[in-house]
């Protein structure tokens, strides 16, 4: 059993997240939060839990604003069937996923957070390089501050080894990125959308390179 706190902060816009992760036998559990500025600043709290091998099996998300508040309760049963229950100030529409559309998925992915990159991480062992190529992952990526939800199908591979973890390839939404992940198998630096902060954040260079 390891307890973690770990938190993030994008470099392109006010956005700040803090996470207290419990890992045990496979599983995770996790209660966080997420702090966005700009024009329109809004809050998330979410918690998070899984089952054997890091498959996902509710979130509960709370989302709010200036003028506005939305709750999302999202859960995997152990037959694979997925529920969603979403609750909004009236008039919103967001688009669900139907259970059909996540019948292979075993993530949720809730936007912008890397906590949620961290399951395929570990469920793949994607810090070790096994020669096994690209892993195909199917999620459930809630959109933020909607809290949409929508199928996201995504894919891992390692790409090195370095003294601190790994750097593994990310694939979603067609767009693709090298993303630092440290041994614990937490994100250290997703590039475009947050770099963890605190210990234990791997060591860079001057000019943002790994330090070997």
């Amino acid at each position: 059993m390891s307890d973690h706190v770990v938190s993030w902060a994008a470099s392109d816009e006010p956005r700040f997240e803090l996470a207290e992760v419990l890992l045990h036998l496979g599983t995770l559990s996790a209660r966080g939060t997420m702090l966005v500025g700009g024009d329109d600043p809004y809050r998330v709290d979410y918690r998070l839990d899984t089952g054997p091998r890091f498959i996902t099996k509710r979130l509960m998300v709370q989302a709010s604003g200036r003028t506005w508040e939305r709750s999302l309760r999202l859960r995997r049963d152990a037959d694979g069937e997925w529920s969603i229950r979403r609750t909004a100030e009236a008039g919103d529409d967001a688009p669900l996923a139907g259970a059909d559309e996540l019948a292979d998925a075993l993530d949720c992915d809730l936007r912008f957070s890397p906590l949620t990159n961290t399951m395929p991480m570990l469920r793949h062992r994607l810090t070790h390089d096994f020669g096994l190529g690209p892993r195909a992952v199917c999620t459930a990526l809630v959109l933020l501050p909607s809290l949409a939800v929508v199928r996201s199908d995504q894919a891992y591979e390692h790409r090195r080894t370095t003294p601190y973890g790994a750097v593994v390839s990310h694939l979603a939404g067609g767009l693709a990125a090298d993303v630092v992940v440290s041994t614990d198998g937490f994100v250290s630096d997703y590039p475009g959308v947050a770099r963890r902060v605190g210990p234990p954040a791997p060591e860079r260079t001057a000019s943002g390179g790994l330090l070997h």
